[in-house]
This record gives C-alpha cells, sequence and structure tokens, in this order.
C-alpha cells in the first residue's frame, strides 16, 4: 500500500523564522538546513563577541576594540574554526580580574548573557 505524499508544498519554520521547505529534494533541504546552522553559528559568535566589548573595562577603548573575530563556520569541512582573539598585551591580567570595572574578567560573564539569552528563545 503506497503512503501519499503529505508534506507537499508544507515548510518547516525555523527558531530564526527562516523556512525550510519540506517538498523539496532531500540534498536541497540539507543544503537548507546547513546554510541555517551556518547562519545561526556566525550569528552566536558576532553576539558573542559583540558582549565582550561590552564587558571589557574602558579606559582608553583600546582592550575592547582589540576583540576580533576571525574565520567563518564552515559546514563542509572538519576542520572549519571561529576564533575570537584579542592581541591586546594586557588582556590576560584584564581577564583575570585585574580591574574593578571587570572583577569576574569578560570571557565567563559574556558567554553565560549570549547563552542565557538563547535559551530563553
Amino acid at each position: 500500500m503506497a503512503v501519499p505524499m503529505i508534506a507537499m508544498g508544507l515548510r518547516l519554520l525555523t527558531k530564526g523564522g527562516r523556512g525550510i521547505d519540506l517538498s523539496a529534494s532531500k540534498t536541497k533541504v540539507i543544503d537548507n538546513l546547513k546554510k541555517d546552522i551556518k547562519e545561526d553559528i556566525d550569528e552566536l559568535f558576532e553576539e558573542f563577541t559583540q558582549e565582550l566589548k561590552k564587558k571589557t573595562p574602558k579606559d582608553t577603548g583600546r582592550a575592547s576594540r582589540g576583540w576580533k573575530k576571525v574565520g567563518k563556520y564552515n559546514s563542509k569541512s572538519n576542520r572549519s574554526s571561529t576564533i575570537i582573539k584579542n592581541r591586546v598585551p594586557y588582556i590576560d591580567p584584564l581577564e583575570k580580574g585585574h580591574s574593578r570595572q571587570a572583577p569576574k574578567g569578560m570571557i565567563d560573564p559574556a558567554f553565560d548573557k549570549v547563552f542565557k539569552r538563547k535559551r530563553r528563545r
């Protein structure tokens, strides 16, 4: 007994409001999912970078401006990487709490804020 195709013309909405056409070919659905995942991961890293900049103590602003996101997520590679770095020479003491503006550092508080926000969505 054949099962009728019910999925034709349906769209699956993801959290970001983007849709996936379920009647599309399997390859196209997978490509769309990979694209959505890439966009979500890139957005997450961008939000994390912005939150690091906000949490970084301000004197001249050099340390805050030092946060850079390098690379992009690549779903086709097992070796893809996105790195957030800061080459300001005194970023390590700031991260260890040597500033009254950020006694708990910047990385953990920024991470907590971004991921708590993501869990609520």
